[in-house]
């Protein structure tokens, strides 16, 4: 699991996270500086993993950024008319994000293309007190259905579920005694992830896909001395897909080549012969 984390300096960092859930451990595997020279010193945005790419924003630019698991630049996806970028979640095509820096903008997910078109707007409706807020959402995850669970602020629980159109389904969702800190989530097919930026130390919560929660996760990697991550949004990678090894093309060649002769009739000749 990837966290745009507000830490470091220049920050915000880039981390990655091996979860384990029935240990209830996560170890910090990877982590560097946003690479864009203009990302960087900026507040920890939206992080999306989609394919090999890390696309990320920061809190002070409307341009959506682009990495890979080895803090390469390269560059910017596209360019934005938002003041901020406060998260970024994909279904597999698209990019949605979530705007922060205007509280005319922060209820709304914007959907774009990876070019930068801007597809549509949705409106996912207010319903913490105090809403809408000028810091935007710092959690937001599209699902296989294209409803989204989203948090209603910076750093401000619970989490909500919502249909593909913005309409709410579920309030409080996600949710734990300490809902003022949550921030960012990710969902990976299983279980839900949620950072709580009060958390001392830091640590995840991983709940189900029905949002009871499951277990706290103890982290090893965020700075001492009171081990203290700043999370912002999260992101699953996507499971790589294992290459055939050569037994299993040699038994596709195989597949293929056998039905290529009873396509052209070989096995009947045979039969014929046979009787």
């Amino acid at each position: 699991m990837w966290a745009n984390d507000g830490r470091g300096s220049p920050g915000p960092t880039l981390d990655e996270w091996d979860i384990n859930v029935g240990a209830g451990t996560g170890t910090l595997i990877n982590s560097f500086a946003v690479p864009n020279t203009a990302a960087q010193g900026g507040g920890p945005g939206g992080i999306a993993i989609l394919g090999s790419t890390i696309y990320y924003g920061v809190s002070n630019s409307g341009d959506v950024f682009k990495t890979d698991a080895s803090g390469t630049d390269l560059g910017v996806a596209f360019a934005t008319w938002l003041p901020g970028i406060s998260a970024i979640t994909t279904d597999g095509t698209d990019l949605y994000l979530a705007a922060t820096g205007n509280s005319a903008l922060t209820e709304n997910v914007y959907r774009y293309t990876l070019g930068g078109s801007l597809l549509n707007t949705i409106s996912l409706a207010p319903t913490a007190i105090g809403g809408p807020f000028t810091v935007g959402r710092t959690g937001l995850e599209i699902l296989g259905d294209g409803s989204f669970v989203a948090n209603q602020g910076n750093d401000e629980g619970p989490y909500n579920r919502y249909d593909a159109s913005g309409n709410l389904l579920t309030t409080g969702f996600l949710s734990g005694t300490d809902d003022f800190g949550f921030s960012g989530v990710a969902f990976d097919g299983t279980d839900y992830f949620v950072g709580n930026v009060e958390d001392v130390p830091s640590i995840f919560r991983a709940f189900d896909a029905s949002g009871a929660l499951v277990k706290e996760i103890s982290l090893t990697g965020c700075p001492g001395p009171n081990q203290l991550c700043e999370f912002a949004d999260l992101a699953v990678a996507p499971a790589s897909v294992p290459e055939p090894n050569g037994l299993v093309w040699l038994l596709v060649a195989l597949a293929s080549g056998l039905g290529a002769l009873r396509d052209r009739g070989f096995g009947a000749a045979v039969q014929n012969k046979l009787s």
